[in-house]
Order: C-alpha cells, then structure tokens, then sequence
C-alpha cells in the first residue's frame, strides 16, 4: 500500500478551490454560515503523491517566519486543548472506546506534540506542548445514519452540549467520531465524501453564542476495498483496525485545530495546514510486538501517527521536536556555543536538538568580562560546562560579569552630567561605567 495521497485544506469560501479538490464544487446549504472546513485528504491504494512547500512570505512581524507556513493574523489556541469524543452511531463493544482515549491521555507532553509549541501569534503566545482529555459522549444516530452533511456534524456537536452530555468549553475541541455504517459529505460550498475524498476535517462555528472548534473523523473500515483508503496498513499496532486508522488523523485534525482554530492563523500559500504538509509520511518506522510497523509509543501502546511540520529552521517534516534556547546575560558580555553544533550567540538563539540527547554548552566571555554563572543545567563540569538533556523544550542562560570593579563614587559624579529634563540620555550612563572602570 503506497504512503498515500496529500492532504488538502479546505479553504474559506472566497478564495479559489478547484486547485485542490479532486471533484466541482457544490452550492453550501443555507444553515451552513461557517467557513470552509480543513480537509485531511485520504490516501491512493496505487499512488504516492508529494506535499507541498510553501514559497510565500510570512505576513506578521511578530510570528515565527520563513519556514514554509504563513501566519496570517488570526488566533492559535494557546491554552492547553481539551479534547471531548462524541462517538456517533454503532460504537458496541468497539475497541476505539479504550485505545483512542489513551491516545489523549498520552498525547500532550510528548517529543510528537511538542512540534506544535513551533507556532506562535503576534502576542508572543505559543501552542503548548499539552491536551487535557475532557470526556466523551454517546449519540444513537441523532441525525440518522446514512449520509450526514457538514451541518449535521455541527448539529451532533450542538446536541451534546444542549443537553449537557458534554461542557461547553472554550478551550474545547469536539471530535464527532462516527461508526463505520455512515458516511459523511462535505458543505460549505465543497464536494467530497468520506473515503473517497477525505479523512477528517476541522472547522470552528457558533453554538449558543459561543465558538465552538470540532472535527469530523470516519471509521476507516467502512474505505476498505475502495480506491483511497484512511489507514496506513492493513495491519496495525494495535491490533485494530479502525482505533489504529483514526488515531493518525484525530493527531492530524488537533494538531491543524490548535495551531488554526478559525481558519486564519497558520497555512501555506497552497492553503495546506501544518499537517497536511505532512500528510501520509510517517518517517522512521519499526515493527511493534504484534508484527505491525509504528513509528511512536506514547504510554504503554506503539502507533503509527503522521508526521508534523516543524515551524522552525527552514521547516520539515518531524515525528518529535525539542528546543533549546541559550543566552548570553547581559548581551553582548559574552558568547554561548554548543555541542553538538548549532547554538553560537552572544544575546539570545535556540536550535532544535535530537529529543532525549545530551547537549554541552561553553560560555566564553568577551573582553572586559568573566564568566560568573550557569541557569537551566543538568549538570555542570568540572571544566564548567553546562551539560542539558533534551526531555523537552529547555532554556539556559550563562551569566557574565565585568572584570574590573566600577569606582562608585567616579560613576556617582558622572551620572548627574547624564540627566537632561529629569531623563538620563541614552547611551551616557553606559559610557560613565566604562569612564569608572566599569563594563
């Protein structure tokens, strides 16, 4: 089976769609006000097609830029994500009831989500690597079985929370998880159906005066034996077929979710979200104990999850991201480096190491200084290296002082003939340190 088709965004209703849909559009049904969902394409049985790299600028100053996705204004969801399932249909003694919620509980915190804390707003405000697991839901086909539309899913979401099935929760996202027996076509002025066009999809819309995020995700079983398929193998790691099939695309609609929840924060100039540059890549992979390939454990259970893009360093295609930041305090007084290579700054820089690996860092201080001490180490050398293990996002500053001692009293003298209008001019108490010994 070919590692599949690549995902498609689906776009706002006022910009064009015919480069990425596979069939015409469709006129949106009159209840559908919401803009067009994000699509997570399914994947060929006979072909491999590649993601897309994105060549346009970033447009906020603020945002993390020129790695091959846009920001473009709108809100990411920094608080931590809760997730709520409302399974639909037939869920009878399913195996998804237990393995796809220990896929959340397992989620946040690990070296995969922690990609997403890549992407940022124009406040300073990141993704967190964190998912809070809300609870889940049962309907019995409340919209019929069958077919359901866009608004259907928007009105099982809207079911559970009038009748207090589920919170109403602003940090909430609200996957309708439906049964292999229905089948789900698009809205909003899009064409496509379950299996055959896509595999999940997100959109946000209001709800008893709320904005509401959720997301449609199909059981994949219901695609086998039809041209496109919505799991990787047909054997898993989990030994199910349809938990296995539809975590990888519950990972890819939270993911796309929280770095844009309505529709207008983070895509490329193909309109592709996060993961669907990724999607149907699954990087390194190995053999669980049952026989089939994963490519991550998150708790006690292996799975085979696509991969995300890296907002950071040019941009790629990861499985797992750490961070780690370095800084020189004050800037300017002396120089941080790394080993392994990639961190060298005499203010501030980060550079994204391999999760779990030791990385040794060196502080040099410049002329007119010394090195006074370290913050954020694990360990510290005899040699006075600063010695890091990358268990996740770290941050470590080495401390630098001036080499001689600043004359007080010459530095008191000088200070007043700084003061202009009850303000010191810039520069001029800087200049007094060095003129009294000082740095």
């Amino acid at each position: 089976m070919a590692s599949g088709l690549l995902s498609v965004r689906g776009m706002k209703t006022n910009l064009a769609l015919a480069t990425f849909l596979l069939t015409g559009c469709v006129a949106a049904q009159p209840d559908d006000t919401e803009p067009a969902p994000k699509v997570h394409r399914s994947a060929d049985t006979a072909a491999t097609r590649a993601t897309p790299v994105a060549q346009s600028p970033q447009l906020d100053a603020y945002a993390t830029t020129g790695n091959g996705i846009d920001y473009h204004g709108g809100p990411i969801m920094s608080a931590t994500p809760t997730i709520y399932f409302i399974w639909y249909g037939n869920w009878t003694n399913a195996a998804a009831l237990s393995i796809l919620p220990d896929f959340i509980h397992h989620l946040g915190g690990s070296y995969y989500f922690n990609i997403n804390t890549t992407y940022d707003d124009n406040t300073g405000h990141h993704v967190p690597n964190a998912v809070r697991w809300g609870g889940y839901s049962f309907d019995n086909y409340s919209h019929g079985g069958g077919t359901l539309s866009g608004g259907d899913i928007k009105g099982i979401v809207e079911n559970a929370l009038d009748t207090g099935a589920l919170p109403s929760d602003p940090t909430g996202i609200y996957l309708v998880l439906t049964s292999k027996d229905v089948n789900q076509n698009l809205a909003w002025g899009l064409a496509g159906s379950f299996c055959s066009d896509f595999c999940g999809w997100h959109n946000h819309g209001t709800i008893n005066g709320n904005d509401v995020r959720y997301a449609f995700i199909g059981d994949p079983t219901r695609c086998v034996g039809g041209t496109k398929v919505c799991a990787q193998y047909s054997s898993t790691p989990n030994g199910d077929y349809a938990a296995d099939g539809m975590a990888s695309v519950i990972a890819h609609e939270i993911e796309e979710t929280a770095t844009d929840p309505d529709i207008d924060a983070w895509y490329d100039s193909n309109g592709d979200e996060n993961a669907d540059k990724c999607a149907w890549h699954f990087g390194t992979q190995y053999r669980a104990p049952n026989g089939a390939w994963a490519n991550m454990r998150l708790g006690t259970r292996d799975y085979l999850i696509q991969q995300n893009w890296v907002n950071a360093e040019g941009g790629s295609c990861a499985l797992a991201y750490t961070r780690l930041t370095a800084s020189a305090a004050p800037a300017l007084s002396g120089s941080v480096s790394s080993s392994p290579s990639g961190i060298t700054c005499t203010g501030t820089c980060s550079k994204g190491f391999t999760p779990g690996s030791t990385v040794t860092l060196t502080a040099t201080p410049l002329s007119g200084h010394v090195f006074s001490s370290w913050q954020g180490c694990d360990s510290i050398s005899s040699t006075g290296q600063c010695r890091v293990t990358m268990s996740g996002n770290r941050s470590v500053v080495a401390n630098f002082a001036c080499a001689t001692t600043l004359d007080q009293a010459c530095y008191d003298d000088c200070l007043p003939d700084c003061m202009v209008d009850g303000k010191i001019i810039s520069g001029c108490a800087a200049q007094c340190r060095q003129n009294c010994g000082g740095c």
